[in-house]
């Protein structure tokens, strides 16, 4: 038995979703989990062009949803400026394990050193360049007496927006106190996120980020 349709962030999904939500007699649930299509910035004609196309593929396609499933009260004031009516929308936040992501002892001791730590996608929107930035600048203000600190960055990406990464971090002689840890098995991040000091989330925009 099937008691509803659910299509997860892909909104040309809904189309086929929605005939096959009619054929069974249950409703269709769209879950947003990610931002949703930018308003178009009038100084970028291609960004403009683009959105405009991606926001009216975006109407039509959530309007064939019988409910629509946000992970976070920002998503749900977005569409809510768009115009969805709120008895459209609930909010059910992603969850997280308790019994696996809990305080516990850091792998190694790490002396005075103080560990940074991104997890993430590396592409431009998460605002890793940023991040590696910001980093140099307070490196390169660092006194002799002041604690190291070393710049964890665990996930992958495309490898040219690696690249890009590590050619950054390399221009800014930072390279020695920047750990590309690469894409990490999540049994993994439990340990990593205990060992770290200092937690950084630079993204430009989230829905509700996982990390």
């Amino acid at each position: 038995d099937v008691d509803i349709v659910q299509n997860v962030w892909v909104h040309l999904g809904l189309f086929p979703l929605k005939a096959a939500g009619l054929i069974a007699g249950v409703p269709l649930v769209a879950r947003i989990a990610g931002v949703p299509v930018s308003i178009a910035e009038a100084n970028d004609p291609l960004k403009w062009t683009r959105n405009r196309l991606g926001l009216a593929i975006e109407r039509t396609s959530l309007a064939l949803a019988d409910h629509i499933q946000v992970i976070s009260k920002h998503l749900s004031n977005v569409f809510s400026r768009r115009g969805v009516s709120s008895e459209r929308v609930s909010i059910i936040s992603t969850g997280c394990d308790t019994d696996q992501f809990r305080p516990m002892e850091k792998e190694k001791a790490s002396g005075d050193l103080v560990r940074i730590l991104y997890v993430g996608r590396i592409n431009p929107q998460k605002g890793i360049e940023d991040l590696l930035r910001g980093y140099a600048l307070y490196r390169n203000g660092l006194q002799e007496t002041d604690k190291r600190t070393e710049l964890v960055v665990a996930g992958g990406g495309e490898e040219s927006n690696i690249n890009q990464m590590k050619t950054l971090a390399a221009t800014h002689e930072i390279s020695d106190a920047v750990d590309f840890l690469g894409h990490v098995e999540h049994e993994r991040l439990p340990q990593i996120y205990n060992n770290a000091d200092i937690f950084a989330l630079p993204s430009h925009a989230e829905g509700l980020g996982n990390a």
